[in-house]
């Protein structure tokens, strides 16, 4: 059976631990439109913690794993057929 593909948008919430919103803001930042590959725990040095937020061991930048999936691509308009190519 043939495999097609289609890039989507997958949003996820991110926490930092922080003494100010700017703080939290510039830790953020400078991973700004970072590739995360959720094969791994640890990727581009945020952890992927599902750990409650008053727990001691949450890492000082981590994401939720626990996402949303918007079905639209990059120019954010709604996915076609045309959107979809085939790749094996």
């Amino acid at each position: 059976m043939p495999i097609y593909q289609t890039d989507v948008m997958i949003y996820t919430t991110a926490y930092v631990k922080a003494k100010s919103k700017q703080e939290a803001f510039e830790k953020l930042i400078t991973h700004d439109s970072s590739s995360v590959e959720f094969r791994n725990q640890v990727i581009n040095e945020i952890e992927v913690s599902g750990l409650p937020l008053d727990s001691e061991d949450l890492p000082e930048l981590s994401i939720s794993p626990y996402m949303t999936l918007l079905v639209q691509n990059k120019k954010g308009k709604k996915i076609t057929k045309r959107d979809f190519t085939k790749c094996v």
